[in-house]
């Protein structure tokens, strides 16, 4: 059946730059159609993005024959371009699997983690909560939820998604980091100050180490 109807279409051009692409992935609605993929796949090839069009012509025969290897497809599009820092064009691909499997967790937060990286906190919080509401024993989903709240400012909060986080995977290190400059921002250094000396423990080494004890001492000299 022709859904051009009920669904936006690829507009057809042969002068289209990566930008065009880029503002066409981001108006598309759910459910994805197999027309609008097909169209975007010819626009990429005229565009000279020939591996990204291989992809997409993938794309559009998923779509057109099953929902569930549509879903998969789409993760793998949405996995390839967020690896390559692609993050518009993920978040477009992650929706449209959203759209063919809702309850499927990794989806959101994978899109929650590409709206965050985009700086779309507001939206990032908002997919990492459906990923919770479906089960509320993800990692990443209350590690990335309290980073979200941290870049709206909400911080007492992301603390709270933080601790959750921990709870879950207690030898992580980072999120020991992420929650010592959050209780700091706070200026709650009787918490913020153990948060620091546990992640200097499991990495005494790690990339965060210099700020965590420069935090460390600061705390411990306003004691």
């Amino acid at each position: 059946p022709d859904h051009s109807s009920s669904q936006q279409r690829a507009p057809q051009s042969a002068d289209c730059s990566r930008q065009d692409v880029l503002s066409q992935a981001q108006q598309w609605t759910p459910p994805a159609n197999s027309f609008a993929a097909a169209d975007l796949t010819a626009q990429l090839q005229d565009a000279g993005m020939s591996t990204a069009a291989d992809q997409m012509r993938a794309l559009a025969s998923a779509l057109a024959a099953d929902p569930a290897a549509a879903f998969q497809q789409l993760m793998l599009q949405g996995n390839a371009w967020r690896k390559s820092g692609q993050h518009d064009l993920a978040i477009a691909a992650y929706k449209q699997a959203l759209s063919e499997a809702p309850e499927q967790t990794e989806a959101w937060i994978r899109l929650g983690e590409q709206l965050l990286l985009s700086d779309r906190p507001r939206e990032a919080a908002s997919a990492l909560k459906r990923a919770l509401v479906i089960n509320p024993d993800l990692y990443w989903a209350h590690r990335l939820l309290g980073q979200a709240y941290s870049a709206q400012g909400r911080h007492a909060a992301a603390v709270d998604e933080l601790t959750a986080a921990i709870r879950l995977q207690p030898d992580l290190a980072d999120t020991y980091y992420l929650l010592g400059n959050e209780l700091a921002i706070l200026n709650d250094p009787q918490r913020a100050a153990p948060a620091f000396e546990k992640y200097l423990q499991l990495a005494p080494d790690g990339v965060n180490a210099a700020p965590a004890r420069q935090q460390l001492s600061t705390l411990q000299a306003n004691q």
